[in-house]
């Protein structure tokens, strides 16, 4: 397994570490310190020859973590470097409790979320019920978002770098209800 592409990564360095065995733990180590600022990654794997009597030369396995987020255009071609993001890492969602017939956005936050707003979906599920099922659709009080199966609609009506935001209403029902946002 490979994590990433190969190129050398041109950024600003969060930090960097000696002796990391793979490019995909240089990925897990991105995700360790997204809290600090890591966006995306660069990992080094190279051999250098030695004036010395070992045939193998010196390896060197470095791993550069970075506070910009991966983009191919400052991708530089280098057969020794592999580079990536972390994908998507959901931080939050805001407001937790709402009162029941009031309009609101709902703000997902997270890293690596895309700024298209055709890419970003919502479903707004009951408590009890699995985000993953398919069989399950969203409660008839959730006004703002629906799904056919594993398709949601409308997009956001914001989308940003860590961010998007729905427009929605949770209409009224006769007990106090609790959700979950998928």
């Amino acid at each position: 397994v490979v994590c990433g592409t190969s190129g050398y990564l041109c950024g600003s360095e969060l930090a960097r570490f000696m002796g990391v065995p793979t490019s995909c733990h240089c990925k897990q180590l991105c995700l360790d310190h997204v809290d600090e600022g890591c966006r995306s990654w660069m990992y080094r794997d190279e051999v250098t020859a030695t004036f010395d009597a070992d045939p193998h030369g010196m390896r060197h396995q470095e791993c550069f973590l970075m506070t910009d987020r991966y983009d191919d255009a400052r991708i530089t071609t280098n057969r020794d470097y592999v580079s990536g993001d972390i994908d998507l890492v959901l931080t939050g969602f805001s407001p937790a409790e709402i009162a029941p017939d009031t309009s609101f956005d709902l703000t997902i936050t997270g890293v690596g979320m895309t700024t298209n707003p055709g890419k970003s979906r919502v479903k707004i599920v009951r408590h009890e019920d699995s985000c993953g099922d398919d069989n399950v659709g969203v409660p008839e009080q959730v006004v703002g978002t629906a799904c056919a199966g594993h398709v949601c609609h409308p997009p956001p009506a914001e989308a940003q770098a860590e961010s998007a935001t729905w427009r929605m209403r949770i209409t009224a029902a006769p007990t106090v209800q609790h959700y979950k946002v998928c």
